[in-house]
This record gives C-alpha cells, sequence and structure tokens, in this order.
C-alpha cells in the first residue's frame, strides 16, 4: 500500500482539510453572531426585555438543539452507508424526511408556544415581573423557529454528508438578519429580537434549500414512510432524542436555577454562554462535523483505522482545549468589555459577566476531547454508550448546581458544567475499548 493510498493517511487528510473549510464557514458566521451580540447589548444591555428574550428563546431552541443534534448523529453515517450501497433510495427519503420536519416542527412548535404561555402565567418560571411581561408576549412568535429549524437541519446534514460544509456559512444568517434588525428598528421592548430572530431562521432555511443539488427534488412533499432507511431511524431515534434531550436539559436547569439569583441573572448567565459558545462553535463543532463524515466512511470500508484517527485527535484537541482555557481566563474581562461595553451595558455589567465566563472556559479541554470521542461511538451506532454517559453528566450537573450555585452564584453554574463534561468525557473514553477492534477481513 502506497502512502497517498494509506486509510489513516486519507482520513487524516480528509479531516483536515474539512476542518480549514469548517472553519472559515464558522468565523464567518461567529463574527455574525459576536457583531449581533454587541448590537443587542449596546440596544438592551440587561434590562427586562433582554431578560426575557435569553430566558423564552433558550427553551425553545432546546428542541431545535435535541432535534439537530439527533439527525447529525443517525443520518451522517446512515447516509454515508447508503450513498455506497443503496444510492437510489436517497431521494426517496428525503422527501419523506422533509415532510416530517415541517409537520414535527409545527405542531411542537404550537405546543411548546402555548405551553411556555401557561407557565409565564404562573409563577414557576422565577423571572420578575418586569421580565415576565415580555415573556408572555415573545413566547408565541418565537415557537415559530421550531417548523423553520427542523426543515433547515436535514438540508445542513446533507451538506455534511458530501463534506461540502457549507451549512456552517448559513448559521451566520440568523445572527445577521437579528443584527440588521436591532440596528433598524429602534425600541428596547424587544420586538426587534422577535422579528429579527424569525426572519433569520426562515433566511436560513431558504439558503439551505438553494445550496442543494436538487432543489426541486429537496423540497418535495411525500407523506408516507416508504423508504427502507426509516428502519435504522426508527431504531435508534429513540435513544440518540433520549441522550441528546437529558444533556440538553442541562441548559434549562441552569436558566431556572440562576433565575432567582436576581433581576440581571439569566441576561448575564446568557451573555457569557454565547461568548463561550463563539468559542466552542469555532472549535468543536468544526472538529465535530470535519470528522463524522471520514470516521463513518472509514467504518465501511476500512474497520479499525478510525479508532487510531479519533484518539489521536482526541489528545490534540484535548491540549488545545487547556491552552484556550488558560488563555481565556486571563482575557475574559477585556474581551467582554471590547464585545459588550457600549450603550445600555454598563462597567458592572462587564465584571459580572466575566466573572462568569472564566469558570466556563475550564470544560473547555473535556469538552472538545469529548466531541472527538463522541464522533467516534456514532461512526459504530453504538448509541446506548450516549445515553449512558449522558445520564452520569446530568446527574453530575445536578448535584453540581446544587452545591455550587448557591455558594458561588452563576460561576458555580459553569464550574457544576465542566464538572460534568469531565465525567461524560470519562464514561465515552473508557466505552471506546468496545469499539477498537478492527472489523474481521473480508474473504
Amino acid at each position: 500500500m502506497t502512502r497517498e493510498n494509506d486509510p489513516a493517511k486519507q482520513g487524516h487528510r480528509h479531516i483536515i482539510t474539512g476542518l480549514a473549510s469548517v472553519s472559515t464557514f464558522i468565523i464567518i458566521a461567529k463574527i455574525c453572531g459576536a457583531l449581533k451580540e454587541v448590537a443587542v447589548a449596546a440596544r438592551y444591555g440587561t434590562n427586562p426585555a433582554a431578560d426575557a428574550y435569553a430566558y423564552v428563546f433558550s427553551l425553545l431552541s432546546s428542541p431545535l438543539a435535541i432535534w439537530t443534534s439527533t439527525l447529525a448523529v443517525i443520518l451522517i453515517p446512515l447516509l454515508v452507508r447508503a450513498n455506497k450501497e443503496k444510492p437510489g433510495q436517497i431521494e426517496t427519503f428525503q422527501g419523506e424526511f422533509f415532510t416530517l420536519s415541517l409537520l414535527l416542527g409545527s405542531v411542537l412548535g404550537v405546543f411548546c408556544g402555548a405551553a411556555l404561555g401557561a407557565v409565564l402565567l404562573g409563577s414557576a418560571s422565577g423571572l420578575p415581573a418586569a421580565a415576565v411581561h415580555y415573556a408572555s408576549w415573545m413566547a408565541a412568535p418565537l415557537a415559530f423557529i421550531l417548523p423553520f429549524g427542523f426543515a433547515s437541519t436535514l438540508f445542513a446534514t446533507q451538506l455534511m454528508v458530501s463534506r461540502r460544509h457549507t451549512n456552517s456559512l448559513f448559521e451566520g444568517i440568523p445572527s445577521f438578519c437579528l443584527m440588521v434588525t436591532v440596528l433598524v428598528y429602534r425600541d428596547n421592548d424587544g420586538r426587534s429580537l422577535v422579528i429579527g430572530t424569525l426572519a433569520g431562521f426562515a433566511c436560513q432555511m431558504v439558503a439551505l434549500i438553494l445550496a442543494q443539488p436538487d432543489v426541486t427534488r429537496a423540497v418535495s412533499f411525500t407523506p408516507r414512510f416508504s423508504s427502507p432507511l426509516w428502519k435504522e431511524v426508527w431504531r435508534y431515534s429513540l435513544i440518540v432524542v433520549l441522550s441528546v434531550a437529558i444533556l440538553n436539559i442541562t441548559g434549562v436547569i441552569d436558566q431556572v436555577m440562576v433565575a432567582h439569583l436576581g433581576d440581571n441573572a439569566n441576561a448575564t448567565l446568557g451573555y457569557a454562554t454565547r461568548l463561550l459558545a463563539l468559542l466552542t462553535g469555532l472549535g468543536a463543532t468544526a472538529v465535530g462535523r470535519a470528522l463524522l463524515p471520514v470516521l463513518s466512511e472509514l467504518r465501511t470500508s476500512q474497520g479499525g483505522q478510525e479508532h487510531d484517527i479519533a484518539m489521536r485527535w482526541a489528545w490534540i484537541l484535548f491540549l488545545v482545549g487547556i491552552c484556550a482555557a488558560g488563555l481565556g481566563w486571563a482575557t475574559a474581562r477585556v474581551g467582554v468589555h471590547l464585545a459588550f461595553e457600549r450603550g445600555a451595558f454598563s462597567a458592572q455589567d462587564t465584571t459580572r459577566v466575566a466573572d462568569a465566563l472564566r469558570f466556563g472556559f475550564l470544560q473547555l479541554p473535556f469538552y472538545f476531547a469529548g466531541i472527538v470521542v463522541s464522533q467516534l461511538i456514532a461512526s459504530h451506532s453504538r448509541y446506548k454508550i450516549f445515553l449512558f454517559s449522558n445520564c452520569v453528566g446530568l446527574a453530575v450537573k445536578f448535584v453540581g448546581n446544587l452545591v455550587l450555585i448557591p455558594a458561588m452564584g452563576i460561576k458555580g453554574a459553569f464550574l457544576a458544567t465542566a464538572i460534568m463534561y469531565a465525567a461524560t468525557t470519562g464514561v465515552l473514553l473508557a466505552s471506546t475499548m468496545g469499539v477498537a477492534q478492527p472489523k474481521p477481513p473480508q474473504s
């Protein structure tokens, strides 16, 4: 076997190529996200409308995050295998899945909007009265992000399977639209936040559809489940949904438990979380999207190579995470000051957000390494491991919040998250022993 044909060398080369393109697109998308945060901070600061928007958007985006993560984990390995073994089934499956996405997103949007509105009428939200006033009318219109987001995720997944990765660029569209709306629509009662968010999700879906090779087939409605590929989707979907839901509940737990700390607690948590997401998105998301298609392809042809490749990248990303955490801790206040301190966002707000953000950086080494190991496990479709590790993580996170938030405030919530990722990554690493063995040679 020549050096050029070595599967491991080719795998690393494809990962590096994917990292380069995904990172470039994500940088552009995150710049849009950062500019959006600057515009929102200047217009709203930490006033009740921003607090309400952060609360409502976080809760409504949780089902979308679950859906997105589930599709990536299940569909990428499935479609990679189908492209090699049963290419004729892809078009039928796409039309059927698009129809399901729109219907499920619409039904869930109506339900979530109504349920959240009912919660806000009571006292269970924990929000101050001024924030409840804004949140109560934001809930219904913002729920429409679900049908847009559900449909968009399918098209984004198909682009990742083909390693085109322009979906990462299109993720900046919602932030760009929200930024423009906030700048043009001069209000501070939250209307620009709602209008900009809905416009952004709709434009993102249109862009993803237009990026498909065949636009007509991409948006075909097929209200049935005749494709044989559904068998594997149904086989694994419940386990993956439960796994992802359990992990995403941690964000909701933070929102609810931190809401009782004071009037600006959720806004402070939101600003720190979104700044941290700029870094995790650029690093971990890029690596995950570059890795899973490559590992899945290696799994279908050269079983065993994918384990060594994944372990090498896990150690590389762990070390990168340590460096990033140290640099972030040292520069947190400067970063928050440059990003947010203008308009209604005061120096006192900068101090609060920076103090919380420093503890958020502690999760990076474990988060980065865990992303890599999870792609290895997903390429083998061993989804029960995710369920177990995320159950462990949820328990660690809940206990950590109970102990650390009363003692440390918002900083305690971020420290509990770091401990949670350390626990889940440890479980995932221990589980890789079961996927390390190569497949027997074909006779």
